[in-house]
């Protein structure tokens, strides 16, 4: 709940209206757009269904939402070759579509990959002065395995507006460096997004072994590698690393989760029973506490937090409401 979507749509009233977003006190706009579906269009009449980049439409969805006077306006596209970190000529003329008229900020999907982030020089009509291009945030949950399609990244863009003045500018630019780890069960396979600066931690997560952190310390290093191709001037940002989260015997798929911030400097395991339906959505979280838990409220309400936070599969034929029991482990600050 809570979350829109745009780039496809119900109606061509629902298409026409544009998503602007205002988060303290800054508004910003978003557009969406694909190369292509693998040949599945929508027909003639329901056009309106799916935003399929062209030079035309493009450009004038991105002057029409100039007119509106956004303070930032955020282009996403899904485009690029599979497995292709590198832009192609065809990227870099969509890219064009949308800073040539205005965009802010370019954010691309769909290679698989992990690719170059790059600052560029803002048409006059833009509100930044300078602007990002993200060729590829690369795979952020997949089932994928292979070397890079294991990998992605958390983009983390601050703007500052000077209230006086109404300028705009692009503060910071920042990624957490993600990997996809693939626990394997006996009855179904678990997907679990951690930061991939893991990498650097002297002991790591009991359920993750030898194998996965030397794969998760490569693609690591490829992330790096390939997102400052183009620039040398981003932050690098470490990702939450002191809750480390165990999954036990969970008869449904975790689709994602991610760690909060352990607030005391205890190493400590804080039990929690989630209730999920059957479309993977946590109803209810409470804790457990037993002989092997804590009953300290500083980390049992930020478990409880984090577990309202993970996202199950759906399961149609699953009951109603299914509890799993959730063990957090707290580690110590460094």
């Amino acid at each position: 709940t809570g979350m829109g979507s745009t780039g496809t749509f119900d109606s061509q009233r629902d298409h026409d209206s544009i998503r602007i977003l205002n988060k303290n006190g800054i508004s910003i706009a978003i557009l969406n757009y694909t190369y292509g579906t693998n040949g599945a269009y929508p027909s003639a009449n329901h056009k309106y269904m799916l935003n399929v980049a062209d030079s035309a439409s493009v450009g004038s969805e991105v002057r029409k939402v100039r007119a509106m006077n956004p303070d930032v306006l955020v282009v996403i596209y899904h485009w690029g070759v599979e497995n292709i970190a590198e832009p192609t000529a065809k990227q870099d003329s969509m890219f064009h579509w949308a800073a040539d008229y205005g965009a802010d900020l370019v954010i691309g999907a769909h290679p698989h990959v992990v690719g170059p982030i790059d600052y560029f020089k803002t048409k006059n009509n833009a509100s930044l002065d300078s602007g990002i291009v993200a060729w590829s945030l690369g795979n952020f949950v997949s089932n994928q395995y292979w070397r890079y399609t294991d990998a992605g990244l958390i983009l983390n863009v601050t703007i500052e507006k000077n209230y006086t003045t109404g300028k705009k500018s692009l503060k910071n630019t920042a990624f957490v460096p993600t990997w996809v780890y693939r626990a394997y069960d006996p009855s179904l396979k678990q997907h679990v997004i951690v930061p991939a600066t893991w990498c650097g931690n002297d002991s790591l997560p009991q359920w993750m072994n030898a194998e996965s952190k030397t794969k998760m310390c490569e693609a690591f290093d490829d992330t790096k590698k390939m997102v400052g191709k183009y620039c040398d001037k981003l932050e690098m940002q470490e990702g939450n690393t002191a809750l480390e989260t165990v999954i036990v015997r969970a008869p449904r798929r975790i689709i994602a989760h991610w760690p909060l911030d352990n607030p005391t400097n205890d190493s400590a395991t804080v039990g929690v029973n989630v209730v999920i339906n059957r479309e993977g959505l946590v109803v209810k979280a409470e804790p457990e506490v037993s002989s092997s838990t804590t009953t300290n409220p500083a980390l049992i309400g930020p478990a409880v937090e984090a577990a309202y936070k993970i996202r199950f599969d759906s399961c149609a034929k699953c009951e109603e409401l299914t509890t799993i029991p959730i063990n957090f482990h707290f580690s110590p600050k460094k």
